[in-house]
């Protein structure tokens, strides 16, 4: 690439390490607006590195790298990465073909796309030991051809065999069955470390097989698939956290290594296999527990029981994820929350010092929020900030009030974010660790993943709506945004979140109502436990 600086992860998803790069006789230039905001690009390239890019000073000029291998041996593959920066005019055209040692390296010519990645390779690998590229624009064009970034790969022989091949055909049958990882791709073992939530045997002589697979917390659902049973070198396999439904596969009992298996907190139902309960005499540690619909041996009894426990699951799982809400919830009714001391207080008044451990709860979830010693009046309504020393609790702290001493509405907005990603992840202000990492650092690469049920306590075991959750993601990451003209406010908080409020219920009452159904031989009724009915957000 052709910025000033050294780019990776966090920047690049796959961590690829982008190098500045100077051509000679060449002019660098840039763009500041993004490039691939149409949507997600195969080679998924970080936006800092296609919105640089060089052309020849001289119009007419071709462009020229040349990379000294110094082993006739080595084999490459090369990618070039050409992005439009330049909004053309309708006499202006920019196209060019790429030689390789003086001859075509690809048959067609390149035309740019203003403001999106084109790339191009060769389908067959090269070898020698000099690479000389040259990029010539066509006859037709009025303009000099440009490069963006450049990625070079050598092949490397490993000493290992492949990956047993039946193993590596049973689990590309499970990744298609979850549509699981993008990223398992290639040899599962090779080159180390293996794909992620395997680990496999390597003796130097035979190839490697899975001998643990963990699947743990991945969004799984449907039924568990049979291409399991085909991992005949498989130790420990761990489902566990996850929404799988259906029988408990009688396959699974024979797979002839297995020591540890872990199905909890999964919906299956019916009874464990006679195959499996007799494994458990033989040293296999078996998990099954909060499975509401499983029987941990045949036959079934019971049916009362098994219909009570998914319900009160269920009604837990919106428990939690209405936590965030309730302070706000009741403030319509009795005027005890941040929207009424920030727009219902003359004057309005600033908490300072919002954090979990300052919401209590009662016995029936009535919200109350407290300690106001470090609170603050606005003695003059109309004015926008007050400047003031810094107090609060490290993680909650509004980074702009902090380096400003500027206090505003908005940092307890902040606060309120991190309180709100506090109860939907289940993890603290400051997760501790290696390096602690702020649940805001920890949370943003995931949410652009798209991955929302990563990011959900997995206590919940997959028991709610995920358009709920991802609204208050929204309304959460919305509050945390580094600067305070970007937040919203308490108004627009506590409508968003009763809206939540709104999805999350209606899709429990339609889980109640299905349970109702399959329940209608029993007579009694079941409300939410603590609800009160005035209770109304890659490997290449």
């Amino acid at each position: 690439m052709f910025a000033c600086t050294l780019l990776r992860y966090r920047d690049d998803g796959y961590d690829r390490i982008w190098l500045p790069y100077n051509m000679p006789n060449c002019v660098p230039f840039d763009t500041p607006l993004p490039i691939d905001t149409l949507g997600e690009t195969e080679f998924d390239l970080p936006s800092k590195v296609m919105s640089t890019a060089v052309k020849p000073i001289n119009g007419n000029d071709s462009l020229h790298l040349e990379f000294d291998t110094g082993d006739p041996s080595l084999v490459f593959y090369v990618y070039m990465h050409f992005a439009e920066l330049e909004k053309l005019q309708g006499n202006q055209f920019r196209e060019f073909k790429i030689e390789l040692n003086h001859k075509p390296w690809i048959g067609n010519s390149v035309v740019p796309i203003y403001l999106n990645s084109t790339t191009v390779n060769s389908t067959e690998p090269m070898r020698g030991p000099e690479l000389r590229f040259s990029i010539h624009k066509t006859p037709k064009a009025t303009l000099p051809p440009i490069l963006n970034a450049i990625e070079v790969y050598i092949v490397k022989e490993f000493f290992y065999k492949p990956t047993h091949r039946e193993d590596v055909n049973a689990l590309m049958e499970i990744n298609s069955s979850y549509a699981r990882d993008k990223n398992w791709q290639g040899d599962p073992c090779l080159p180390l470390p293996p794909w992620d939530g395997l680990e496999c045997s390597y003796d130097g002589y035979n190839p490697p097989s899975i001998m643990s697979l963990n699947l743990s917390s991945r969004g799984l659902t449907g039924k568990i698939s049979p291409s399991l049973s085909k991992l005949k070198s498989l130790q420990y396999l761990d489902l566990s956290n996850n929404s799988l439904t259906g029988s408990l596969p009688e396959a699974l009992s024979e797979l002839p290594l297995l020591k540890v298996l872990n199905l909890s907190g999964n919906k299956l139902s019916g009874s464990v296999p006679p195959g499996l309960v007799g494994r458990q005499n033989n040293g296999l540690t078996l998990s099954v527990e909060q499975n509401p619909d499983l029987c941990p041996s045949a036959p079934c009894k019971n049916k009362k029981t098994n219909f009570v426990v998914p319900l009160i699951v269920a009604t837990a799982s919106l428990l939690v994820i209405l936590l965030a809400l309730v302070i706000f919830w009741r403030y319509k009714r009795e005027k005890k929350g941040l929207e009424y001391l920030h727009h219902g207080c003359k004057p309005p008044i600033i908490h300072r010092d919002v954090k979990t451990s300052n919401i209590l709860l009662s016995e029936n979830l009535q919200a109350k929020l407290g300690d106001f010693g470090f609170s603050k009046f606005f003695p003059v309504e109309s004015e926008s900030h007050l400047s003031t020393s810094v107090v609060g609790t490290p993680g909650y702290l509004d980074p702009e009030y902090y380096f400003s001493n500027r206090l505003t509405e908005k940092s307890d907005v902040y606060s309120f974010g991190v309180v709100i990603l506090e109860l939907i992840t289940g993890r603290p202000a400051i997760i501790k660790g290696y390096e602690n990492t702020h649940i805001v650092e920890w949370v943003s690469p995931i949410l652009s993943s798209g991955d929302i049920r990563s990011i959900v306590d997995p206590r919940l075991q997959g028991n709610f709506d995920t358009n709920s959750v991802w609204k208050a993601m929204e309304t959460a990451m919305a509050c945390v945004s580094p600067t305070s003209i970007q937040r919203p406010t308490m108004n627009h908080v506590l409508i968003e979140l009763k809206e939540c409020t709104e999805i999350e219920m209606a899709w429990d009452q339609t889980g109640r109502m299905e349970g109702k159904v399959m329940k209608s031989f029993d007579s009694f009724e079941t409300n939410p436990v603590g609800l009160e009915t005035k209770m109304g957000p890659k490997a290449r």
